[in-house]
């Protein structure tokens, strides 16, 4: 997703950029952010409570956090996440 990300940024309407940082200990000076996107950040960090405290600290007053989720599905969707989540967790550790 990054490779995807970056190569859209040279074509967007305002300065971005993408950092390498960890999500619970970010590298920016306090409220210096207009606004943070999280992209499927929260389910993986060890954290998620650290990193929402580290996301507000970095924004400036009004700033937006925009958070970008994979949420479990309904019906069908849902047993095949179910299935799928044994395999998923041993491939990616702490997801």
């Amino acid at each position: 997703m990054r490779k995807r990300i970056a190569a859209k940024l040279a074509g967007a309407p305002v300065p971005a950029e993408i950092t390498g940082d960890v999500a619970e200990a970010l590298q920016e000076p306090d409220a210096s952010l207009d606004a943070l996107v999280f992209t499927q950040v929260l389910c993986t960090v060890s954290d998620p409570g650290r990193a929402l405290a580290e996301a507000r600290r970095v924004l400036r007053p009004g700033g937006r956090l925009i958070v970008l989720e994979h949420v479990r599905g309904s019906g069908s969707l849902a047993r095949w996440q179910d299935r799928l989540t044994p395999l998923w967790s041993r491939l990616i550790p702490g997801s």
